[in-house]
């Protein structure tokens, strides 16, 4: 019985668009606000098809790689889609963050150390 009687009170929810509804000052706000909000939004959305065109570029490029051309430079230095690109040549999942894929090249290439000297792969050792 006493822990009821301790028991915090419901808080009702207050509309604070009430305004909106009651002055003109306040329907013209909400309008400026939902304008805004709708301008965010479509930012949003222009920003992620910007990243969906981009991806598909990526995609595109790391199919249309020749095979046979080595890789160069250190893999430290390389960034996330060229990380991918060198993932999927050695057959590795390219999911997850840029240090994941990497620690990943990177124990494959420990397993599997006669890749090292492989034409393709050589160039990434030897800088």
């Amino acid at each position: 019985m006493n822990a009821r009687k301790n028991a915090p009170k419901k808080q009702r929810r207050l509309n604070v668009k009430a305004r909106c509804l009651t002055s003109s000052e306040g329907r013209q706000l909400c309008m400026t606000q939902e304008t805004l909000r709708a301008a965010k939004e479509q930012k949003k959305q222009e920003a992620q098809q910007r990243r969906q065109a981009r991806e598909t570029e990526q995609q595109q490029r790391r199919q249309a790689r020749d095979p046979t051309q080595p890789f160069v430079g250190a893999m430290s230095s390389k960034n996330k889609p060229d990380l991918i690109q060198l993932a999927d040549a050695l057959q590795l999942s390219a999911e997850g963050t840029k240090q994941e894929i990497l620690d990943r090249i990177t124990d494959h290439f420990d397993q599997h150390p006669e890749k090292k000297v492989h034409q393709s792969f050589e160039g990434l050792f030897n800088t």
